[in-house]
């Protein structure tokens, strides 16, 4: 079996999410190439193409109406080759809302074979759609931990004094990059009238501004004055930067946190819950899309992200489950549901499932 994933592999990236299947089919002994560029100008008769996120096909730049007509093109040659596609449903629609792209995301969901999703929400939202075609073959597959690629024994001790953090502090990590201004208001303003004595409040990436575009103006110096004050009277770590964490210091950031807060919105997969969850951290998160539907099978607890109150429930909430050692529990629920082992023989079985023709027998 010949598979290329649709994928650029790079070390900037802070998602391991393709780079540990490709290994752990690879592992399996499956042929897996994965580029984008072979995606668009390859001859090789694979089995299997399995796109990710659409915007990877545009190595997450602008797209134009040229470039829509020129994906329709591909993916028509593609099929006429007898190549069968795979579609992983990440998103239901891009973070940053663009005509263009959104037209890519509607190209890709109707035009392959099948489609993977993380969660029932996702495969019930799709079947709903009336514009997708009723030929598309729809799985769950969930999203699978990191177990192996970080040190997840690394004392708390040794991570709070690394990241500067009071050792006696109850630890509320926001992790991942804040994508509007709405998702910076409800964390601030929850943790501001969130009564706990000792909480601290660790967002590495709440205001991710350039400093080639922002450094010396006026913004900037009154983000930094802001962040100061807040620091100092509410103990929080606010930093204000573009870049991502590090995946040498990733771990350390899991570690010093004693309760993860998802930080969304508007949302349909997290792959901070399975990060939690293979940290043994107690994780709350939006009653919305997969994530409701994983932190409540996990036992971990939700909120609605329009209310401050029912954000303050969840960290109450939460602090108890701690303090009950759920993360333990946690740990044990990703090993038992989510291990790369599992996931990766549910993507084998679809494979197989695709090239055979049984897909469609399915769909009928």
């Amino acid at each position: 079996m010949k598979i290329l994933f649709a994928y650029q592999e790079t070390d900037l990236t802070d998602n391991l999410f393709v780079v540990s299947l490709i290994k752990s089919l690879r592992d399996k002994k499956l042929q897996i190439d994965s580029s984008v560029d072979l995606f668009w100008n390859s001859n090789i008769k694979y089995d299997i193409i399995h796109i990710q996120w659409p915007e990877e096909l545009f190595k997450w730049g602008s797209v134009s109406k040229e470039d829509i007509l020129k994906l329709s093109t591909r993916i028509n040659h593609l099929k006429n080759s007898g190549i069968k596609l795979v579609y992983t449903r990440h998103n239901s629609q891009p973070h940053y809302k663009d005509k263009n792209l959104i037209e890519i995301y509607k190209i890709i969901e109707n035009s392959v074979d099948s489609i993977i999703h993380l969660g029932y929400f996702s495969k019930n939202e799709s079947l709903k759609s009336t514009h997708y075609s009723k030929r598309i073959y729809h799985t769950i597959i969930p999203h699978h931990i990191y177990l192996g690629y970080y040190d997840t024994n690394i004392d708390q001790s040794e991570a709070r004094t690394k990241l500067g953090i009071p050792n006696n502090s109850l630890v509320i990590l926001a992790f991942g990059k804040f994508r509007n201004f709405r998702e910076k208001v409800m964390v601030l303003l929850s943790y501001i009238f969130f009564k706990q004595s000792n909480k601290f409040l660790l967002a590495p990436r709440l205001f991710t501004y350039s400093n080639a575009r922002f450094g010396k103006s006026l913004i900037n110096k009154l983000i930094n004055i802001f962040v100061k004050i807040f620091e100092k009277k509410f103990h929080a770590k606010v930093m204000i930067n573009s870049e991502i964490v590090s995946q040498d210091l990733l771990p350390y950031y899991l570690t010093a946190s004693d309760i993860v807060f998802i930080q969304r919105y508007k949302i349909l997969n997290s792959g901070n819950i399975p990060l939690a969850l293979l940290f043994r951290r107690v994780v709350i998160g939006p009653n919305i899309g997969n994530v409701g539907e994983l932190l409540i099978n996990s036992g971990n607890p939700t909120f609605d992200p329009k209310s401050i109150s029912s954000i303050n429930r969840a960290l109450l909430n939460g602090v108890s489950l701690f303090k009950q050692n759920k993360g333990e529990k946690n740990f044990t629920y990703a090993i038992d549901n989510l291990s790369i082992n599992y996931i990766t023989d549910l993507h084998i079985f679809l494979y197989n499932k695709i090239i055979t023709g049984k897909t469609l027998e399915s769909c009928q």
